[in-house]
Parts: structure tokens; C-alpha cells; sequence
């Protein structure tokens, strides 16, 4: 599971913009990591234990947007 966030991408943190211009503008080039959810949360019923991998970075969303 800690591969399945979207932060395990190596393109992760750098602007959307930066990234469409590394993948020469193509879409389907961009690694597909990025569009994976930033949190996971995983209850187990059984044993009571919770699981989170990955996390928010609003800091990287309000660089996006501004």
C-alpha cells in the first residue's frame, strides 16, 4: 500500500503545468501514479486497527492554484 498514494510518483510536488510540459503535452504520457487518491485510510473489522498511507499536502494544492 505505500506505493498506491499518489505521492509514491517521482513527479510528485512539482506543478501540474511543469509536469504536462515534461510529457511534451501529451496527457497519456504523465506517470498515471499522479491521478491516484493522496490518502488511503484502511480499517481492519477483525483486529481494530487502522491503516493510512499518503497524506494531504494542501501547501502543494495552493501552489497550484496560485
Amino acid at each position: 500500500m505505500e506505493k498506491a498514494p499518489s505521492s509514491s510518483s517521482p513527479s510528485f510536488g512539482k506543478p501540474f503545468y511543469q509536469i504536462f510540459k515534461e510529457a511534451n503535452y501529451d496527457f497519456y504520457k504523465i506517470d498515471p501514479l499522479l491521478f491516484a487518491p493522496a490518502k488511503y485510510i484502511i480499517n481492519n473489522k477483525r483486529s481494530g486497527r487502522t491503516f493510512i498511507y499518503g497524506k494531504f499536502r494542501i501547501d502543494i494544492l495552493k501552489d497550484s492554484l496560485l
